[in-house]
């Protein structure tokens, strides 16, 4: 008995040596300096991303972990691979901010619990091997052909060209995901673009304004009226093609779809060819579908954006593009082939080099389920974490002094070691398994733009505001000259 009661005791001692100490680490992280203040409850989405900008410099230059406080909650900001990997792998629960994203994607994918996510990224395996993708690389080339027609209507002026590309890559992302030409469809593309942007700001909005995150609260504001009418705007487009969908793989088992471009099955087919009806219903499906449909294109219209800034900003990179993308397809018109995106080497480090420094979705939240030790410090359970994935991959410990320059070239002579370093697609277990389909879409789509046009453009005048996305505002304007 005594040696149970000092095996206990010493377990005791232990433990609480432990809490002692992991209270003086905790103390020991550096917290970030009030350069903007982000808790004053009117603060706009242009100056949350100056702030978001300015935390992840912070936490880079104290050794990649930092903290602040959100009202009375303390949240970690990670900035190093080793530790945002420790973090991501570890830590599968998504961060309370999630939550108010739900109403529009649902609780499937972005905003899941983990097991869901597990379930469901299984399935979706099965829509992004591969041999799926390259059957899409005739629509990417089919919809960047509309697109360069477009946009030659705009030549010889400095144009803001993010409308358009919304417009294109909507319709792309609706071809690969629900097998449906949107231009088919009784729903405005432009009703339904204006109606996610909506669904995000009020998100924002939410979180500037905390007593919105009460939800009692919230029920009874105008936010929530605006949010029901965009919701139902964006949840009816998919809805009515889940449905329309259903149908048509009932009187056909063998190819279920309208597509029109050969033998390819969009991820509706495959979801409904594979799922269990009993595990995941209409509605999941639908949701899944709605979280595809905002990560296949507005995430890339964003991407899209800032590769066509930077080709335009460095005239050498540019020819060094125009000369590879010649060299590989000739000086004809003919489509980019599944074959021909390998070879295009230098303008996929031109590509991951852009989306390296402006990546779409700069940050992703967790929250640590039990104590989670860090290279120098340990978080404790239950916390706030923000990885910042835009300061990972300027950190210049693994990036070198010129992390903050574009510079393609490093991609073929100083790569970090650490496989964390390069976070634009969010390394860990939740990983976006959407990178190899978002690569060969951009590596497509501006291939055939920059063998139409000569880009002009300055990304020294580059401005953001933050949202679910880093969205540019100011300096994306670009020239396009016809070659």
């Amino acid at each position: 008995m005594i040696i149970y009661l000092g095996l206990l005791f010493g377990c005791l001692g232990v433990y609480w040596t432990y809490v002692k100490l992991s209270s003086y680490n905790n103390k020991l992280i550096p917290k970030i300096p009030k350069k903007f203040n982000i808790n004053n409850f009117r603060v706009c989405f242009k100056e949350l991303s100056k702030w978001l900008i300015y935390a992840g410099e912070y936490s880079n230059d104290v050794g990649g972990v930092s903290k602040f406080n959100y009202g009375p909650i303390v949240v970690y900001v990670v900035s190093n691979p080793e530790d945002a990997s420790t973090v991501l792998t570890r830590c599968t629960s998504k961060s309370f901010v999630y939550d108010l994203i739900k109403p529009y994607v649902g609780s499937q994918l972005i905003a899941s619990d983990y097991p869901v996510w597990k379930r469901n990224r299984r399935l979706l395996d099965l829509a992004f091997k591969q041999n799926i993708l390259n059957s899409y690389v005739a629509m990417f080339n089919k919809r960047a052909d509309a697109l360069g027609v477009d946009m030659s209507k705009e030549i010889n002026k400095e144009v803001d060209f993010t409308h358009l590309l919304s417009r294109y890559l909507l319709g792309t992302a609706c071809y690969t995901t629900l097998g449906v030409n949107v231009n088919d469809q009784n729903v405005s593309i432009d009703s339904y673009l204006k109606s996610v942007d909506k669904l995000i700001k009020i998100m924002l909005n939410r979180f500037v304004q905390p007593w919105l995150l009460l939800d009692f609260v919230f029920k009874f504001s105008e936010l929530k009226k605006e949010q029901d009418v965009a919701l139902e705007i964006v949840q009816n487009f998919s809805e009515e093609v889940i449905r329309k969908k259903k149908t048509q793989f009932a009187q056909n088992n063998d190819h279920p779809g309208d597509i029109d471009e050969g033998n390819v099955e969009s991820l509706l087919d495959i979801l409904m060819k594979n799922r269990n009806e009993d595990e995941i219903s209409d509605r999941n499906m639908r949701e899944i579908v709605d979280n595809v449909i905002l990560a296949a294109y507005d995430s890339n219209v964003y991407m899209m954006i800032y590769i066509l800034v930077c080709i335009g900003s460095y005239p050498d990179v540019q020819k060094k593009v125009y000369d590879e993308v010649i060299s590989v397809t000739g000086q004809t018109d003919r489509d980019i082939t599944h074959e021909d995106l390998p070879k295009l080497v230098y303008l996929e480090a031109v590509v991951k080099e852009a989306i390296r420094l402006y990546p779409a979705g700069p940050i992703v939240g967790r929250v640590t389920t039990f104590d989670t030790q860090l290279k120098d410090y340990i978080l404790p359970a239950g916390c706030q974490v923000i990885i910042h994935l835009g300061a990972i991959n300027r950190n210049k410990e693994h990036w070198g002094q010129d992390a903050d320059d574009f510079r393609p070239e490093r991609w073929f002579d100083s790569m970090p070691t650490h496989p964390a370093a390069y976070s634009s697609f969010s390394p860990g277990r939740r990983s976006c398994i959407g990178k190899s389909y978002s690569i060969m879409l951009l590596k497509t789509m501006t291939s055939k733009i920059i063998k139409k046009f000569y880009i002009s453009s300055d990304d020294t005048k580059l401005d953001f505001e933050f949202g679910l996305f880093l969205k540019p505002i100011a300096g994306h304007h670009i020239k396009l000259e016809l070659r």
